[in-house]
């Protein structure tokens, strides 16, 4: 059962990174903007989420 768990988290948590990651480059493309904040936030969530992951189990 843990296993389940761990695998649909893990699911979740690539699709969330997918969704941000082409939402920010989209929009930062439009604006011509500097890609690297977004891509810096965009991962310090995602290391957030995964902390919080790991720490929950």
């Amino acid at each position: 059962m843990k296993k389940g768990i761990l695998s649909s988290d893990l699911f979740v948590f690539t699709y969330i990174n997918f969704v941000f990651l082409w939402y920010i480059s989209s929009h930062f493309d439009v604006l011509h903007m500097d890609h690297m904040e977004g891509y810096f936030s965009t991962y310090a969530l995602s290391l957030l989420y995964m902390c919080y992951w790991v720490c929950s189990y």
